[in-house]
C-alpha cells in the first residue's frame, strides 16, 4: 500500500476550524473503510476521499504518484451527505 502523507500545518488548522483530525482520516482509509474514491470535478489533478467521519460525510481531495497519496485538506460537504446517507 502506497503511505499517506499530510502537511502537519494543515492538520492543526483543521482540527481547530473543522474538528476534523487527518489522522484519524489516514486511519480510515489505511482500513480501507473510505466509502468512495471519485475523481475531482474541477481539478483534473486530483481525486476525492469520501470518509464517514463520526456520522458526517466528508470530502478529502488527494493527489497521487507511484509511492504516496498526500491529503491536501478535508471539509464536511452537503451534497456528499445527501448522496451518501439517503
Amino acid at each position: 500500500m502506497k503511505t499517506i502523507e499530510f502537511n502537519p500545518e494543515k492538520r492543526k488548522k483543521l482540527i481547530e476550524e473543522r474538528g476534523i483530525d487527518l489522522l484519524e482520516i489516514v486511519y480510515i482509509i489505511e482500513s480501507g473503510n473510505y466509502l468512495e474514491i471519485l475523481e475531482h470535478p474541477t481539478r483534473a489533478h486530483q481525486k476525492l476521499f469520501i470518509i464517514n467521519l463520526n456520522g458526517d460525510i466528508c470530502c478529502v481531495p488527494f493527489v497521487e504518484d507511484d509511492e504516496k497519496i498526500f491529503l491536501k485538506t478535508a471539509r464536511y460537504d452537503r451534497k456528499y451527505h445527501k448522496q451518501f446517507t439517503s
